[in-house]
């Protein structure tokens, strides 16, 4: 929305051809997702590494994910355990594991479960 108003502004004050009434911006962010920031922004703190699953195109994933890493560098994104590497584990870690609004739970605990099994040196 700053971003908006922003051009929107620019336009205005410029002598130009375009018109800022003729700027059109859509907010592709659903509500349910900018809810979540200040939960995801102490989540991601509350934990030594974060495990962020969502399908890779998932604008709302993309987005969830970028607070976590802002907030902690060892964030990870992932779409399948496939993707999970042992090395990014210590073995007293505390681990974090979220997803996008679309990510189905049963992808998360399949998660968490790889996880747990997982032998960290």
């Amino acid at each position: 929305k700053k971003i908006s108003d922003e051009i929107k502004k620019r336009i205005k004050n410029r002598n130009s051809d375009i018109n800022e009434k003729n700027v059109k911006t859509n907010n592709t962010i659903c509500s349910q997702v900018s809810g979540r920031n200040d939960f995801l922004k102490t989540f991601s703190k509350k934990h030594d590494i974060i495990i962020f699953v969502s399908g890779k195109k998932s604008s709302n994933g993309k987005v969830l994910y970028e607070i976590c890493k802002k907030v902690n560098k060892r964030s990870h994104f992932i779409s399948d355990i496939n993707e999970i590497r042992k090395e990014w584990f210590n073995s007293d870690d505390s681990v974090g594991i979220s997803g996008a609004t679309s990510t189905p739970s049963w992808l998360i605990e399949k998660t968490g479960n790889y996880i747990k099994n997982l032998t960290i040196n």
